[in-house]
């Protein structure tokens, strides 16, 4: 959880950067404007979900996406009013979920899924947990197998 947020914090400055470096020292980590961003915001959902709501309904995946759609929705509630730039496509997700509480995702193929995913390799005790539980918090959003590649492929790193 600590690597992923301060690397995305220290990263802030340079997302949307086409700048090139050639020298690593020439990048700024620590720079006045980095701040947390979306990915921050939802990869603390993911963990608030891991931490209270998987055992509950362990073995039902449906209810599970549902129980983190609601934590997505919650913890972009409390975060949407700050400078956080989330995506079009995620946007789309919480305002329907928001509205009529209809979790569904947006077939999305970004990398959302793979930025929120961390604490899913950190938390399990074996891989197949792991990849079980990463498809589940992929396809809350992403639903296209772009999308839970990428989530699949984080939390194994981290496992």
């Amino acid at each position: 959880m600590f690597g992923a947020i301060v690397g995305d914090i220290m990263g802030s400055s340079l997302e949307f950067e086409e700048q090139k470096f050639e020298n690593i020292g020439e990048i700024n980590l620590f720079d006045a404007e980095n701040h947390f961003t979306d990915d921050t915001v939802l990869t603390l959902a993911v963990a608030d979900w891991l931490l209270h709501d998987i055992n509950n309904s362990y073995y039902d995946d449906e209810k599970l996406r549902i129980a983190l759609g609601k934590r997505l929705v919650k913890w972009t509630q409390k975060y949407r009013d700050k400078e956080i730039a989330y995506g079009l496509s995620y946007m789309e997700f919480f305002y329907r979920a928001e509205l009529t509480d209809e979790y569904r995702p947006q077939n999305s193929y970004g990398n959302g899924s793979a930025m929120r995913v961390s604490p899913i390799g950190w938390f399990f005790d074996s891989m197949e947990e792991t990849m079980r539980f990463a498809k589940i918090s992929a396809d809350i959003t992403h639903n296209h197998p772009e999308g839970q590649k990428g989530a699949l492929a984080v939390s194994c790193a981290v496992f």
